[in-house]
């Protein structure tokens, strides 16, 4: 159960600081309010940091709250094909680039936040992940594999449904409203989509 709750956490995460990143910079929330003629509140902020509050749309928070994971090792087996889609999870450095920046920037502070060490393991071939879930491996944290793939998983009952993770919060902003439902079966929700998954935009086909 602690190891679930370390993957949700971190997976939530994930999701929201890049989602965050993007929201700010339309203004949020505060514009709409600013701009209505009728709005009788008078009262200006006294400080920038009191204008950010008054302005931040509350469906953009995580409400995580506050977690110490004492250094733990998040160690990530990340399929990576960088021929045609943005699936890195992680980046060693800043290179200069705007999307690999956002990343590597996005899990340091993750790291600060929540005193864990992000690690990512690469690989490339799409058979590997589900021998390792069938014997019950548990050298990785987080699986990342083929979309086409994650329904056997699910059927073989060899994915968590994300119902049972109590830190994602599907009805946040970041998370793709229309995808969820259609992912739900039987009421169940075993796949999502969310602002940090580049890969469904770099190469969408039906």
């Amino acid at each position: 159960m602690e190891r679930k709750i370390k993957t949700a956490v971190l997976f939530a995460i994930l999701t929201f600081i890049v989602s965050a990143a993007i929201y700010s910079c339309d203004g949020g929330a505060g514009k709409e309010e600013n701009a209505n003629p009728n709005n009788n509140n008078t009262e200006a902020p006294e400080t920038f940091a009191e204008q950010q509050t008054a302005d931040e749309d509350k469906s953009a928070i995580d409400e995580l709250g506050e977690f110490d994971f004492g250094g733990h090792e998040f160690k990530i087996f990340n399929r990576v094909n960088d021929g045609w889609a943005n699936s890195r999870l992680d980046r060693e450095e800043l290179t200069g680039d705007v999307y690999d920046d956002a990343v590597f920037n996005r899990n340091r502070n993750i790291e600060d936040r929540f005193n864990v060490q992000i690690k990512m393991v690469v690989y490339d071939d799409q058979g590997k992940v589900r021998p390792m879930l069938k014997t019950g491996m548990g050298e990785y944290d987080l699986y990342t594999g083929r979309n086409a793939e994650a329904f056997t998983f699910a059927q073989e009952g060899l994915i968590n449904g994300i119902n049972e993770f109590t830190y994602i919060d599907l009805t946040k902003q970041y998370w793709n409203q229309f995808l969820t439902e259609q992912f739900t079966i039987m009421g169940k929700k075993y796949f999502a989509v969310g602002a940090f998954n580049f890969s469904n935009l770099d190469m969408s086909y039906v």
